[in-house]
């Protein structure tokens, strides 16, 4: 086997230790891992690997180490670790890489990176994505061909170096959203970045921003902190979130976030002038809305959570293809819809105080139509002159009656659960259609970040999908409601069968609590036609009880944190 150069071993799930034969392959140049969700072992003598180009070792939870020998896998380009949360630091010899072009530690349980990284000279992609590093080494800056940095939603990544990034000249996309970064240097603004994202509810300083940027997201608890980007000629693509009604999940206390948020919601915001050039535009929770009537050439526009009564469509929005409007809980009108003649995608979710949609007939180019949760809608306009539409989409719309123009509509019966599809056979008749309807959801899964997400809980997901159960993935390493929110508890009365993933890590999180409190009391309420099938993953049924100090201990500091009578109900939901 010395001429094999590709070692296929993918289906290999159980597999304990990579023989130390494999180390005795010299012109292997690509080994292709499985997913594993057992121990796993690389050999100490795996940088004999001389040839091997790409050893991507994703969703491997059980691996605790790479061997210190990796330093002189000499032609080594790309190194993949994601998902491998058991893999806490990297070994110093990863400087001895000169060949690595990409190095992807995202969702591993890394909590710092060796100083020696700064040796990487022919780095270009480097990916820190939601792990709990605290700090970007102070080497960073030797990296002298990077050209990607992406550290979203690792939050606890602090300011510590951040300015050592303003020696990558080479540097085009940094993506620091959803951290604990409070602050962006001056020296980021000398880059010649074209996509910057950043924001945290700690941010408290945005120094100028760089002149060549085309995408910029911004998250930010008080926009007046942030530099205008109207003056950002080329710039194609933007998202402005605030954080109004969030709280950091690790880093601050209730007291501390309430006093922040108070003082912000006292500031006014500040009124954009957009520039004019926009492709994309989408803001999140943001009031006042800025004018949109410059914007000639934008195409894409997301209004998500944003405070507004109406929403009024400007006339020069000619060439927009694609309008969402997602939980403006207060909106009751859009105003000018009629004269989007270029629309070719429309999603309306969670508005739950609209009426009637007013010009929907009107959009001779519409293609694709959604409409989810929007609770008051009862007539929906003849829409027989959409003669271009070809996909309709209607979830938990109960009070919608048979449409107009759409044949066979009269037969439909919607409640809280339907979830309906039509498509247009344009190829037979422009009147006929094809419906079909789903449940939006059967099964609820609940767990604790990636410590499941890459291992049980992605296996068990995949195969759910693959034979055609619908099921809502509630992860709590992507909550950022301080609550539960109205999608999550439209999930749990929509699904029939709840499967909370009990795992180390589970009791820590408020959110997996306020969850299984929802999912207990809707069991019991449901006279069994609900059921709650657990998973206890390297935990035992003691535990989870409260019989040892593993669940006990998080519950304990909760009481701290939270009112008394929903820790109690927390308590109760686990020893149900």
């Amino acid at each position: 086997l010395q001429l094999l150069e590709t070692l296929n071993i993918k289906g290999c799930s159980s597999l304990g230790e990579l023989p130390e034969e494999v180390c005795s392959l010299q012109s292997l140049k690509q080994i292709v891992m499985p997913q594993n969700f057992q121990p796993l072992k690389l050999p100490e003598r795996f940088g004999n690997l001389k040839s091997l180009s790409s050893f991507r070792l994703n969703k491997n939870p059980k691996i605790c180490q790479l061997p210190d020998s990796i330093g002189r896998a000499a032609n080594l380009t790309h190194l993949t670790l994601r998902g491998c949360v058991g893999i806490k630091e990297l070994p110093s010899s990863i400087g001895e890489l000169k060949m690595l072009v990409e190095l992807d530690v995202s969702t591993s349980g890394i909590v710092a990176l060796p100083n020696s990284i700064g040796n990487l000279k022919k780095l270009r992609v480097l990916s820190l994505c939601r792990t709990k590093i605290k700090e970007i080494p102070r080497t960073i800056g030797g990296l002298e061909m990077l050209e990607g940095l992406y550290a979203h939603k690792s939050w606890d990544l602090t300011d510590k170096n951040l300015e050592e990034i303003g020696k990558l000249f080479h540097l085009k996309s940094l993506n620091l959203a959803f951290t604990s970064v409070s602050r962006l240097p001056p020296e980021i603004s000398c880059l010649h970045l074209e996509n910057l994202k950043v924001g945290s509810i700690e941010l408290q300083q945005v120094s100028a921003l760089p002149s060549s940027l085309k995408v910029l997201a911004v998250q930010a608890m008080d926009f007046s902190l942030v530099p205008h980007p109207s003056s950002i000629t080329d710039l194609e693509h933007l998202e402005l979130h605030r954080f109004s009604n969030l709280r950091s999940r690790y880093h601050s206390t209730r007291q501390d976030y309430d006093s922040k948020l108070k003082a912000a919601l006292m500031r006014e915001q500040p009124f954009y002038q957009l520039p004019s050039q926009l492709l994309t535009l989408k803001l999140k929770s943001i009031s006042p809305l800025p004018h949109l009537s410059n914007l000639l050439n934008l195409t894409v526009l997301h209004v998500i959570e944003c405070p507004i009564s109406h929403l009024p469509v400007a006339p020069g929005l000619t060439h927009l293809r694609e309008l969402n409007i997602t939980r403006c809980e207060s909106l009751e009108e859009i105003l000018g819809l009629s004269l989007l003649r270029s629309l070719e995608r429309l999603e309306l979710k969670g508005l739950n105080r609209l009426v009637e949609i007013q010009g929907l007939s009107e959009l001779e180019s519409l293609q694709y139509l959604l409409l989810s949760s929007c609770d008051l809608i009862g007539q929906l306009p003849n829409l027989s002159k959409l003669g271009k539409l070809q996909h309709l989409e209607l979830e938990a719309c109960p009070n919608l009656r048979p449409i107009e123009g759409i044949e066979g509509s009269e037969s439909w019966v919607l409640d809280s659960r339907d979830h309906t599809i039509l498509e247009r056979l344009l190829n037979i008749s422009r009147s006929t259609w094809l419906s079909h309807r789903l449940p939006i959801f059967d099964v609820f899964l609940n767990y604790k970040g990636p410590e499941t997400h890459h291992s049980i809980v992605d296996y068990l997901h995949e195969r759910m999908w693959q034979d055609r159960i619908p099921v809502y993935s509630d992860n709590d390493d992507f909550r950022s409601n301080e609550g539960i929110g109205e999608e999550i508890l439209q999930a749990l009365a929509n699904s029939n069968i709840y499967i909370p993933v009990f795992s180390r890590n589970y009791a820590s999180s408020q959110w997996c609590l306020r969850t299984l409190g929802h999912m207990v009391k809707r069991t019991s309420e449901s006279k069994g036609k609900r059921r709650i099938l657990p998973i206890f993953y390297d935990v035992e049924i003691d535990d989870v009880k409260l019989e040892t100090d593993l669940y006990k201990g998080d519950l304990d500091r909760h009481w701290t944190n939270f009112d008394h009578n929903e820790v109690k109900s927390w308590k109760e939901a686990l020893t149900e």
